[in-house]
C-alpha cells in the first residue's frame, strides 16, 4: 500500500481544526505531514506503513543484540573508583 503521490502538508493548526476529516483521508491511504512554523514536525499515515515492529520481529533482534562477555560487575569495575570520586 504505497502511495507514490506527495504527501498533504498541513499546519499542527488545520490539524487542530480538522483532526476527524484528516483521519479519514489517512484511512483511505493518504499521508499527511504536519508542519510547525513552515517545518515538518510529524507524519501521520496510515496505522499499516509506520506500525511498529511486531513483538515477534523485536524478540528477534534482541538476540541479535551484542552481550556482555563478562560479569557486570567485573566489567565496569574500573569506574568505581571514577564513581566515587564524584559522590
Amino acid at each position: 500500500m504505497y502511495n507514490k503521490e506527495p504527501a498533504m502538508i498541513v499546519t499542527a493548526t488545520e490539524l487542530r481544526k480538522n483532526l476527524f476529516a484528516i483521519f479519514d483521508q489517512v484511512s483511505r491511504g493518504e499521508t499527511v505531514v504536519v508542519t510547525r512554523g513552515g517545518r515538518p514536525v510529524a507524519r501521520v499515515c496510515p496505522a499499516g506503513e509506520g506500525a511498529p515492529q511486531a513483538p515477534a520481529d523485536w524478540r528477534a533482534a534482541m538476540t541479535r543484540r551484542p552481550r556482555l562477555t563478562a560479569p557486570a560487575e567485573e566489567a565496569f569495575a574500573p569506574l568505581d573508583d571514577l564513581w566515587a570520586d564524584k559522590a
